[in-house]
């Protein structure tokens, strides 16, 4: 089935929204960059594979 590209900007838009949120979540962490991005790849695939959103990670789908 393919995903309209309505649907596609939905989701990119949820996938932005999730990274500043967690970004700002540990701004004052005083982190360095590779485990601030990290942690935050970390919790944002958690949150989309909680929503049905996130398929097979690190694998591209078929085309």
């Amino acid at each position: 089935m393919a995903t309209s590209n309505k649907t596609k900007d939905q989701i990119a838009d949820l996938i932005r929204k999730l990274i500043d949120e967690k970004v700002q979540k540990y701004a004052d962490s005083g982190l360095d960059e590779h485990d601030l991005r990290d942690i935050v790849r970390a919790e944002v695939n958690a949150e989309l594979k909680e929503n049905g959103l996130l398929f097979n990670p690190g694998n591209p789908s078929p085309a």
